[in-house]
């Protein structure tokens, strides 16, 4: 496959968009247990292996960057796959993932940016960053939850992952279904964070990126101007 190539690999954030999007949706739909944990932290780490690969970085530091994920990834899913450990643990693998693969991808979009403008897999890109900005806080949410004294939730306790990545998705597109609420003010806090967080990445980011494609960068490293 060529986008798995690292030596030709270049910037291909369809794919980082597809696989961030079946994280959130595979978290969403699948039952809770063992098989559904090890296949989470499976596709979190492709989602992770697909943005070392499609990066923009130089050579070297693209090849170690996929040799480390994928030496990690084979341990955790192992792990997790056998039983060695703990649901929490799994949860943490998981949240790290994410939390490692949302600034790479970011670097990874300024590389694309600097070297070839707003091209359509830049919005991809962005689009991707904006799908995992949702899994972050989804894990964030998770971790309070966890963390803390009593319900997350008024409809739903603690809540399951399942149910975190859901509100997660409907708070940063803030569609606002109502159907959980966080009881806590730090929940509530959180909550508008993501509120604001996401629309204002919206308006600016993905608006301004769609509205410039096809602009090529300058000879000076900027933007032509329109």
């Amino acid at each position: 496959m060529p986008w798995f190539h690292t030596s030709e690999a270049g910037f291909r954030y369809a794919a980082v968009l597809v696989l961030t999007a079946t994280v959130l949706l595979f978290t969403i739909a699948a039952p809770e247990g063992r098989l559904t944990n090890m296949i989470v932290v499976l596709l979190m780490g492709c989602m992770l292996l697909a943005v070392a690969i499609t990066s923009g970085a130089p050579k070297r530091t693209r090849n170690f960057s996929v040799a480390l994920t994928i030496f990690a990834l084979g341990i955790a899913s192992g792990l997790v796959g056998s039983g060695e450990v703990s649901k929490g643990a799994t949860f943490v693998i998981s949240g790290v993932m994410a939390m490692i693969a949302l600034p790479a991808l970011a670097r990874g979009l300024v590389r694309l940016l600097r070297a070839k403008g707003v091209t359509v897999q830049a919005v991809m890109g962005a689009l991707a960053i904006y799908l995992l900005i949702a899994v972050v806080f989804a894990y964030v949410v998770g971790a309070v939850a966890e963390l803390t004294n009593g319900p997350y939730f008024a409809q739903a306790g603690k809540g399951t992952q399942s149910q975190r990545a859901y509100f997660s998705v409907t708070i940063l597109t803030t569609t606002g279904l109502g159907d959980l609420t966080p009881v806590t003010a730090l929940g509530r806090a959180l909550t508008v964070v993501e509120e604001l967080f996401g629309q204002l990445y919206l308006v600016t980011i993905v608006s301004l990126l769609v509205a410039n494609v096809g602009r090529r960068p300058s000879r000076g490293g900027g933007a032509d101007p329109a």
